[in-house]
C-alpha cells in the first residue's frame, strides 16, 4: 500500500463520467463504497470491484492492485472497514497531505485534541474559525490551490469544498475524526445552527458568523454548529443517521436557540435540500427559536434578525443596522419544494417530511405545505425591507403581499422620519398586516402622515413603545383580568384598549 500513482489511461463505457485519482481525491469513500457494493450487502466482492473499474475504463491490472491492497484479510471481499482504511492509501489514488504540514496553526495556543461522541455537541467558536481562516490565507497562494476544474483559488475566494479538500480532510486523515474534535478540548454546545451552501467563500461565511455574535450580544467563543466542521468526513452516513429526526442536523437543531442563515450573493442557498429542511425545522418546526439571515457585502456583512437584537434599542436602531441588507438578494419568489440535493433520496424525504408523508413515497410536486413555508420566508425578507423599499421609491406591492401571506404573529417596522411615508403607504400597510397578527411595533413621528391616517391603524399598533396583548383585549385569548400598569401606555393606547375591549365579553379587570 501507499507506492507510487497507478499511471492508468482510461477508455469508459460510454457516457460514464471517468473518475481519475485526481478527482478521487478526499470524496466520500463510504459513499463510493455504496455505489460499487450493487447487492448492498455491506462488502464490495471481486465482480463488483472489477465491473465499477470497467465501466471507468480502468484495465485488469488496477484491479487486481487495488484489490490485493484493500483486501487485507485475503478472504475475497472488501468491507467497510477495510475500504475506508486503504482507499486513500491505496496506490491508485495515494492521496496524502501536504509534505511537513502539521496543522499546527488550527489549535492556537495549545494543541487540542479529544473524542466528542454526540455530533450536535461538536460546534465551533468563532476564535477557532478565525484560525481556519488564517490557515487557509498562509496556504492558498503558495501551494496553488485550484478548484476541481482547475482555476487557481485566492484566500477570498476558497469556498467550503476547497476547504474541505485542502485542510479539513488532510488535517483529520490520521485521526480520522471531524475538525473540531482534532482541535477543541471538549464539547462545544451550540448557540446557533448555521444554515449554508458550502459554494459561499469561507472568509465571507466567517464575517457574516461575527457581525451575528456582534449583533445578537454574543462573545468569540460563541459556538456554531456548521456541519463540515461538525460531521466527520470520514463517516458521513454514520454522522447523518437513519432518519432526519436522528441525524446531527436535527439534534444540533434541538440544542441551539435559533438557526443562521448564511445567504450568498446568488440565492443558491435556498435552491439546496437541505438548507430548506433547515428552514422548514427553524420557521415551521421549532417555534420558539429564533430564526435570522445574514449576507456578506464588501463593507462586511449585514443581517436580518428575529425580532430586536441585542444592541437595537428599538425599533428604529433594528432597520438602520439592517437597512444595508441588499434588495437584490431579497428573495419573494422562493420555491423550496424545487430545491436540489446531491442525492435525489435526501430530497424525497425532506419533501416528505414538509408534506408529513412517509419518507419513502414520492414527494407531491405542490402542496399547502410548500406555499406556508415559502410564504413564512418571503414575509420574513418583506417586512425587514419596508422601510429601504419605500425610502427608494420601489413598488410596495410585492413586498406588501408577501407580509401579508406569511403569518406572522409579530412584526417590528420603524418608518420614522422618513418622508415618503404618507397616508397612501400607510393604507397599504394596513390592507398587508396578515390575519394572524397579534402585535405590531411601529415608529411613524417624522413622516408625512397624518392624524386621519395614523388613527387608520390604531386597532393594529401600539404607539407607546408596548406591543398590547391584542387576542387577551378582544377576547379571543379569554382571560378575566389583565395588567397593564407601569406601561407608560398615552392617548393612543387608550383609544387601541377602548376600541377592542367594548366586544369582550370576558375580560372583568385591567389594571
Amino acid at each position: 500500500m501507499g507506492g507510487s500513482v497507478t499511471k492508468v489511461a482510461p477508455n469508459p463505457v460510454d457516457g460514464v463520467e471517468v473518475r481519475t485519482p485526481e478527482t478521487l481525491q478526499w470524496q466520500d469513500p463510504t459513499r463510493i463504497f455504496k455505489e460499487v457494493d450493487v447487492d448492498s450487502d455491506q462488502t464490495i466482492s471481486c465482480d463488483e470491484l472489477k465491473s465499477a473499474l470497467q465501466k471507468q475504463g480502468y484495465d485488469d491490472v488496477v484491479f487486481a492492485t487495488l484489490m490485493s491492497e484493500l483486501d487485507l484479510d485475503s478472504d475475497g471481499c472488501i468491507t467497510i472497514d477495510e475500504w475506508r482504511k486503504g482507499f486513500y492509501a491505496s496506490s491508485f489514488v495515494h492521496v496524502r497531505p501536504p509534505a511537513a504540514e502539521d496543522f499546527a496553526d488550527l489549535h492556537g495556543d495549545q494543541r487540542g485534541g479529544c473524542t466528542i461522541a454526540e455530533t450536535a455537541k461538536r460546534a465551533i467558536t468563532g476564535a477557532q474559525l478565525q484560525r481556519v481562516c488564517s490557515h487557509i490565507s498562509r496556504r492558498c497562494k503558495p501551494e496553488g490551490w485550484a478548484d476541481k476544474s482547475g482555476k487557481q483559488r485566492t484566500p477570498g475566494t476558497v469556498t467550503l469544498y476547497d476547504a474541505a479538500r485542502f485542510v479539513i480532510k488532510p488535517a483529520t486523515y490520521a485521526a480520522q475524526c471531524s475538525l473540531v474534535e482534532l482541535i477543541a478540548f471538549g464539547e462545544q454546545v451550540p448557540l446557533y445552527f448555521v444554515s449554508h451552501w458550502w459554494g459561499e467563500p469561507v472568509l465571507d461565511f466567517v464575517k457574516c458568523l461575527e457581525q451575528h455574535a456582534v449583533d445578537r450580544g454574543l462573545g468569540v467563543d460563541s459556538p456554531y454548529w456548521v456541519c463540515a466542521y461538525a460531521n466527520n468526513q470520514w463517516k458521513l452516513d454514520d454522522e447523518i443517521g437513519g432518519s432526519l429526526e436522528e441525524s446531527s442536523f436535527r439534534k444540533a437543531m434541538k440544542l441551539s436557540f435559533g438557526t443562521v442563515t448564511v445567504l450568498d450573493e446568488g440565492g443558491i442557498t435556498f435552491s439546496r435540500i437541505w438548507c430548506g429542511y433547515e428552514i422548514f425545522t427553524s420557521l415551521a418546526g421549532d417555534k420558539h427559536k429564533t430564526y435570522d439571515v445574514y449576507t456578506c457585502l464588501k463593507g462586511g456583512a449585514v443581517g436580518l434578525v428575529e425580532g430586536l437584537s441585542a444592541g437595537d434599542k428599538d425599533a428604529g436602531a433594528k432597520q438602520k443596522r439592517e437597512s444595508g441588507f441588499p434588495l437584490e438578494r431579497v428573495r419573494l419568489d422562493i420555491q423550496l419544494q424545487s430545491a436540489q440535493a446531491s442525492v435525489e433520496a435526501d430530497r424525497k424525504t425532506i419533501l416528505n417530511a414538509i408534506v408529513g408523508a412517509a419518507s419513502d413515497a414520492e414527494p407531491p410536486e405542490e402542496h399547502a405545505s410548500y406555499t406556508r413555508l415559502n410564504n413564512m420566508l418571503a414575509g420574513r425578507f418583506a417586512a425587514g425591507m419596508v422601510r429601504t423599499v419605500i425610502a427608494r421609491g420601489k413598488q410596495l406591492g410585492p413586498y406588501f403581499a408577501a407580509m401579508k401571506a406569511s403569518a406572522s404573529t409579530s412584526l417590528v417596522i420603524d418608518l420614522s422620519n422618513l418622508i415618503k411615508c404618507t397616508d397612501k403607504e400607510l393604507q397599504l400597510l394596513m390592507a398587508a398586516l396578515p390575519n394572524s397578527l397579534e402585535s405590531l411595533n411601529l415608529q411613524l413621528k417624522g413622516t408625512k402622515a397624518t392624524e386621519d391616517g395614523v388613527t387608520a391603524l390604531f386597532k393594529h399598533v401600539n404607539l407607546d413603545g408596548h406591543a398590547l396583548p391584542i387576542k387577551k383585549l378582544k377576547g379571543t385569548e379569554p382571560v378575566e383580568s389583565l395588567d397593564l400598569s407601569n406601561k407608560r401606555l398615552g392617548v393612543a393606547s387608550a383609544i387601541v384598549i377602548a376600541s377592542l375591549i367594548g366586544v369582550n365579553g370576558a375580560l372583568t379587570k385591567i389594571e
